[in-house]
């Protein structure tokens, strides 16, 4: 998720070939491929949103099974508004029409020449058998949800780092097979109510407990480990203190100089590292809002004393509000936690999700296109902070 938590544009990587001259990228058009194309871009470009199988969908026959790879100079047909498609690919489709036309022709008059036959003769006859067209996969439909920068949130580019880190992986280990990613942004209902309703495959991002000290564990965390599985870890983030700057907080070199205090950590993130720190119910007064931005609101008013929080997500709301200045990280208590994608125990699909979640993660590992993925996020990232 949250807890703490294409493809290089999709990635969808068109072979790489000479620069060909620029060609518009507009629904209802046949479109030629040109240089560092892919398809997710393309339908961004064409449609305005990233599901790029309305493209692939509708060629299938020239991209071939896997929709990673299309080459310079492909003619794809972009798909009109209501499904239908361009005059242009309507043309090309008749121009190839007349040897289809020929074999039907013949097979109409053989049936008329047949039709005579009594109906035990037609009866009897075996047609030949048509070759099944492979079963399409069943959708898979995963669940996040926003303000959770810069890895997820729909006003972000691709809807967030993890978010194109999910769909990549998904797209890598099995492109036939739909995903779509639905935002709620009641993240505790994703663990609460939607995964347990078996609605959805898988939630992400989350941080996983340390399942191994269930003892430790508060009364949520124990929950995910009862109840929950977690992929193999797409991302690691620090999760750590802050303060006001000046604040004794800002400086402490031991989890006992906070307690006693008020920390504020968001709704629906893990308090793991919290419990086995010792900062319980019992020692610390929290505050978990909603809102992340609620927590510093609540720390340049006084009215909690420190804020518990991955630094990426907190680098990124202090600069949006405007407290950079005022807020300042403690250097001496972070711990490095890992974010991950969960399932829920009971649901049929649930290893079908984390392996192929897990199989396409590796090959982005080794391809380096989680490296493209991340460094570019985070480039994004550190503009807006130092802008």
């Amino acid at each position: 998720m949250r807890n703490t938590a294409k493809f290089m544009g999709a990635s969808l990587i068109a072979i790489a070939a000479a620069g060909q001259s620029a060609q518009a990228q507009e629904a209802c058009q046949v479109y030629e491929v040109q240089s560092g194309d892919n398809l997710r871009e393309i339908t961004e470009k064409a449609y305005g949103h990233s599901k790029f199988r309305v493209i692939y969908n509708a060629n299938r026959a020239v991209i071939g099974r896997n929709p990673n790879i299309i080459e310079i100079g492909m003619q794809l047909v972009l798909p009109c508004a209501d499904g239908s498609l361009p005059a242009e690919a309507a043309a090309a489709q008749e121009a190839e029409a007349p040897a289809a036309d020929v074999q039907e022709a013949s097979a109409a008059e053989t049936a008329a020449a047949e039709a005579p036959a009594t109906e035990t003769a037609a009866a009897d006859a075996v047609p030949a058998e048509t070759p099944a067209a492979p079963a399409t996969p069943e959708p898979m439909v995963l669940i996040t949800g926003n303000d959770f920068p810069p890895f997820t949130g729909e006003d972000l580019p691709g809807r967030g780092m993890f978010t194109q880190l999910i769909e990549t992986a998904a797209l890598r280990a099995a492109p036939q097979t739909e995903i779509s990613v639905t935002f709620v942004n009641d993240w505790e209902s994703h663990l609460e109510t939607l995964l347990p309703a078996m609605a959805f495959e898988g939630s992400f991002p989350w941080l996983k407990p340390n399942c191994g000290d269930y003892g430790l564990l508060s009364a949520g965390d124990k929950f995910r480990c009862d109840n929950y599985r977690f992929s193999d870890p797409f991302y690691e983030v620090v999760d750590g203190f802050f303060a006001a700057t000046g604040s004794p907080y800002a400086a402490a070199f031991d989890y006992g100089e906070l307690m006693g205090t008020r920390i504020c950590r968001p709704e629906g993130y893990s308090m793991a590292h919290l419990d086995t720190a010792g900062l319980t119910e019992q020692t610390v007064n929290f505050y978990r809002p909603v809102q992340i931005a609620e927590c510093f609101t609540a720390l340049a008013a006084g009215a909690v004393d420190v804020v518990a929080l991955d630094t990426l997500v907190a680098s990124d709301t202090l600069a949006t509000m405007g407290l950079a200045g005022q807020i300042k990280e403690n250097p001496n208590l972070g711990e490095v936690k890992s974010l991950h994608a969960i399932v829920h125990k009971d649901h049929p699909r649930a290893q079908e999700t984390l392996d192929l979640l897990n199989s396409g993660l590796k090959e982005m590992s080794v391809s380096g296109e989680w490296y493209a993925i991340v460094s570019k996020a985070l480039q994004r990232e550190i503009r807006t902070l130092t802008n």
